[in-house]
């Protein structure tokens, strides 16, 4: 059932991409139809004093569609929409916001530190003495889906829809690739060769363990399709197996070994350093104390400029995105080779 709570991303966009081509009196129907009464949109007050929230259905029938901004809102929301289900990196690692310029050099302290042993009524001695920087360059990416004008005479909103969310997709794709490669290719990264036995679980303590003799704690691992088989065998063979019920109600690993689970399919782009699990020199996984291994730094996150071309009769939006990511200590992660 459509109400306000869902109606955003593809749902309204869809909606007053219809509206658009409609009279004054079809367009009230319509509103009353389709568009949910107690469906709410900040609008800027005239004294640009701040935004009150006004009812869609009033915006759409006083102003019409053109006279608001539902539609650019919608379609970011749409974009988001097709990103979100390909979150994977932002979860598996810090993300910090950078505010302004164009790098950062992150603090990076002796791994596996300790305390310092002080004498009473001594000086402290200060523990930034022992810290380095680590750089952190931040790229940019783009895409930008197009709209012809036929597609909107011909009232193909649901494939204007799509093409939007898999731009979306697309961004973080990209994202995903890069921060992963950054993570998988880090010097000094610790490694577990399965030699393609005692894979799955097996494999996963291995590393797990790795991670903790260097007196650090792994908390997360980041696992492909293929290692999620692996794990899923071990957890299904029967009923009283450790995780059977959870894996079966919501067909998700989720914490397992004390590690939070993330999965993403996305390649590396690299032949080096291949994002799968069914061959010799495959990666399938990465166990890590992530606080302690790396992190994202996002310049800008998804950002969403519409377009009008007239000339070649299209639309659409220009869609960017700026990160970097850094390693902060390689030894606080172990990669899993098939």
């Amino acid at each position: 059932m459509i109400n306000a709570a869902n109606f955003h991303g593809s749902t309204g966009l869809t909606t007053y991409l219809r509206a658009l081509e409609m009279g004054p009196g079809e367009l009230k129907r319509y509103v009353d139809a389709a568009i949910p009464r107690e469906l709410g949109h900040y609008v800027l007050n005239k004294d640009e004093s701040g935004y009150d929230l006004k009812p869609v259905r009033e915006l759409i029938t006083m102003e019409g569609i053109e006279g608001t901004d539902l539609i650019q809102t919608e379609f970011f929301a749409t974009i988001k929409e097709g990103a979100e289900p390909r979150q994977a990196m932002r979860n598996f690692i810090p993300t910090i916001n950078l505010g302004s310029g164009s790098g950062l050099k992150i603090p990076k302290s002796t791994s596996g530190s300790y305390a310092d042993e002080v004498a009473e009524t001594t000086e402290v001695p200060p523990t930034n003495a022992k810290y380095s920087a680590v750089d952190v360059t931040i790229k940019k990416i783009g895409t930008r889906p197009q709209i012809s004008d036929e597609m909107m005479a011909d009232s193909n909103y649901d494939l204007i829809a799509l093409e939007i969310r898999r731009a979306g997709a697309k961004i973080e794709n990209k994202f995903n690739r890069d921060s992963l490669l950054a993570c998988l290719s880090a010097t000094n990264i610790q490694e577990h060769d399965c030699t393609g036995s005692n894979l799955g679980l097996p494999a996963i303590a291995s590393a797990r363990a790795k991670v903790n003799k260097v007196n650090r704690s792994a908390t997360k691992m980041l696992i492909t399709p293929d290692m999620e088989y692996q794990v899923l065998s071990s957890l299904l063979p029967v009923s009283t197996s450790v995780g059977y019920e959870q894996v079966m109600r919501t067909g998700q690993i989720g914490r397992i070994l004390g590690l939070d689970t993330y999965e993403t399919a996305v390649s590396t782009g690299n032949n080096s350093y291949v994002w799968e699990y069914d061959s010799d020199g495959d990666f399938g996984a990465i166990i890590a104390d992530v606080d302690e291994f790396a992190l994202n730094v996002i310049r800008q996150d998804i950002t969403v400029k519409r377009y009008d071309d007239p000339v070649k009769q299209i639309q659409g939006g220009v869609i960017t995105m700026r990160y970097g990511t850094g390693i902060i200590d390689a030894t606080a992660a172990c990669r899993i080779e098939y």
